[in-house]
């Protein structure tokens, strides 16, 4: 008997204990959950389409200020007026050349 080592089994009882197992038991498998896992691949799923779309959000969004600050530079530089007033009249010229297509 050399350092405790009664026989061949007490260097693997003593790798089990160390590794939190007792002797010979298993663990307990416990059955697949075939609801719970489909629950998740969907949620999964979700999660996936609502950040593709956060990001076509963020683009249409960066898209749209980008339009925005092209119509402010060019009606600066030019010193037109772009966007359309709401409730504005049209102009006259515009109400001639309109009869006349009838």
């Amino acid at each position: 008997m050399i350092y405790g080592i009664r026989g061949n089994a007490t260097v693997l009882y003593w790798i089990r204990q160390s590794q939190g197992l007792k002797g010979y038991e298993k663990k307990p498998v416990q059955p697949a959950n075939f609801a719970e896992m489909k629950k998740d691949i969907q949620h999964k799923k979700l999660e996936e389409e609502n950040k593709e779309l956060r990001e076509l959000l963020r683009v249409a969004e960066l898209r749209a200020d980008l339009w925005q600050h092209a119509i402010e530079i060019a009606e600066k530089k030019f010193n037109i007026e772009i966007l359309k007033k709401y409730g504005a009249q049209p102009s006259t010229a515009s109400i001639s050349k309109d009869q006349k297509k009838k």
